[in-house]
């Protein structure tokens, strides 16, 4: 507690006033966090049925990564055994908020699979993050996974899934 007060420029007794001990500072922290993340992807859900795969690859990524790059929301997801019930509710309700846009994109997607590939774009964008010191300015590394995760995406939502046109595969490949 005298941590959270010296770097917010608060007197310790003030937070006590308001919170009785650091938990229940952090709970309040992860309900902030999850009404930010629903209000963030409300807007993103919009308009994502107007999207090609490629843009919504490329548009879900983005957002995730700036999620990431809050630090308070990459501790929120890191994985850990001691993680609190509402450490582990913010992580599933992403998760969640991914397989929503994922089903309103593709409204014939299963709940089971929407979360599956939800899932595997959560750990890709992540993979980028955790890794950014590796992807110097002249690496094309992050160009590699969102060109992965575009593919991914045309192999689980192409046409014969969504009904929506994407890319032809072949303009794509040569990209760089």
């Amino acid at each position: 507690m005298a941590e959270i007060a010296a770097r917010s420029g608060t007197k310790i007794g003030s937070l006590y006033r308001f919170f009785p001990n650091k938990e229940s500072i952090a709970d309040t922290i992860v309900v902030s966090a999850g009404e930010n993340i629903d209000a963030v992807f409300d807007r993103f859900d919009a308009g994502v049925q107007a999207l090609s795969i490629r843009a919504l690859a490329d548009d879900l990524m983005a957002l995730i990564f700036e999620l990431f790059n809050r630090p308070a929301f990459m501790k929120l997801l890191d994985a850990g055994q001691d993680w609190s019930v509402k450490r582990e509710e913010f992580r599933s309700a992403l998760l969640q908020r991914v397989a929503k846009t994922l089903m309103i994109y593709t409204p014939n997607l299963s709940n089971s699979s929407a979360g599956d590939i939800a899932h595997v774009i959560v750990l890709n964008v992540k993979a980028v993050v955790t890794h950014q010191a590796f992807f110097d300015s002249a690496s094309s590394t992050a160009d590699e996974f969102r060109d992965m995760t575009r593919l991914y995406l045309r192999s689980r939502l192409g046409p014969s899934v969504s009904g929506k046109k994407g890319i032809p595969l072949r303009r794509r490949v040569g990209r760089h």
